[in-house]
C-alpha cells in the first residue's frame, strides 16, 4: 500500500454509518483507501468533493485533507491468461 494525500469528510464515530451511506448513494467514497479513525472521529476517503447540497446532508461534517493508506490498482492477471488460453485451444482446434 501506498500513502496519499487525498480530500476527505470528518465526522464524529456516532455519525460514521449514516454519513457512510450518504457518501455511497453519491459516489463520493474512495473505495481503493482506507478509513482512518482517530480518537472519536472518523475519516472518509473522497473522490470528488461534495456538493453543497451533499454537504446540507453530511450537517455538521468537515471537509479537508489528509493522508491515507491507498490499495494500488489491481492489475487484470486474467486478461493475459484468457489470451494464452484462446490461443492454445484455437491452436488445438486448428490443425492444417
Amino acid at each position: 500500500m501506498k500513502r496519499k494525500e487525498l480530500p476527505c469528510v470528518c465526522v464524529e464515530k456516532r455519525r460514521g454509518e449514516e454519513v457512510r451511506r450518504i457518501l455511497r448513494e453519491h459516489a463520493l467514497l474512495n473505495g481503493r483507501a482506507k478509513v482512518v479513525a482517530e480518537g472519536n472521529l472518523l475519516f472518509f476517503p473522497l473522490k470528488a468533493l461534495p456538493s453543497e447540497e451533499i454537504m446540507l446532508k453530511l450537517k455538521d461534517a468537515s471537509v479537508l485533507r489528509r493522508v491515507f493508506e491507498v490499495r494500488e490498482e489491481e492489475k487484470d492477471a486474467t486478461a493475459g491468461k484468457t489470451a494464452k488460453i484462446l490461443l492454445r485451444n484455437r491452436r488445438r482446434h486448428c490443425t492444417a
